[in-house]
């Protein structure tokens, strides 16, 4: 076997494990899964396992989205068989301020998905946590504020690599702005909705934007 193809090999298997967990391949692992299918490699180690670090952390400083696009490219079986897709709820906020300009925070490099694009504040909602208490428990960890009224505006289904679920948004007034601490993003900033448009927003966010106009419209 030929110095190139061991390292894509290397990189098959470093990509694969990586995407599987949240962006982060274990050099081990991916010896495991590289003897696994090319045992004759087994006699090459010494030689192999320094490259194998050198790739792990070359996949390492990518993106997930990255990782997986790359992945596509050299073994795309692996996205269809090996898939592993956790259900994952998800709770967002939308707060509206007195002049109708909604918050929006901006992600860092090192997001795991959707890196340098703007989006809204929230997260995952824990096992045996309802989207309220969820939603009222992010914020209060990104944004230091306790959310008084979130009303739930409209869910939307959604799948990816990673996984699958449904995703709530709420909805909820607020003016007092010298509260807001950002803990978690690169910025923030408030933008009326025809502005967002110019902003790098992830696909499905742009039909988000467009319920939220139809229900900020009715206020």
């Amino acid at each position: 076997m030929t110095k190139k193809e061991v390292d894509e090999i290397i990189l098959k298997w470093a990509l694969d494990n990586a995407r599987k967990h949240e962006g982060k391949a274990n050099p081990g692992a991916v010896i495991g899964k590289i003897l696994s299918e090319s045992p004759e490699l087994k006699s090459r180690l010494k030689e192999i396992s320094p490259k194998v670090q050198e790739i792990v952390a070359e996949v390492n400083s990518l993106n997930i989205d990255l990782q997986i696009e790359k992945l596509q490219d050299i073994a795309p079986e692996l996205l269809e068989e090996m898939r592993v897709i956790r259900k994952r709820d998800v709770a967002l906020i939308v707060l509206v301020d007195n002049e109708g300009r909604i918050i929006l925070q901006l992600r860092d490099e090192k997001a795991p998905r959707f890196p340098g694009y703007w989006g809204f504040f929230g997260g995952g909602i824990k096992p045996n946590e309802t989207p309220v208490e969820a939603v009222k428990r992010e914020i209060k960890e990104e944004l230091s504020i306790n959310l008084r009224d979130p009303k739930l505006v409209f869910k939307l289904n959604y799948k990816n690599d990673l996984s699958y679920g449904t995703k709530f948004y709420f909805v909820e007034h607020w003016s007092d702005k010298t509260k807001l601490i950002q803990k978690e993003g690169k910025d923030m900033n408030w933008f009326f909705l025809d502005e967002i448009k110019n902003l790098k927003i992830a696909k499905h966010n742009k039909m988000v934007f467009e319920e939220l106009k139809k229900v900020l419209n009715k206020d």
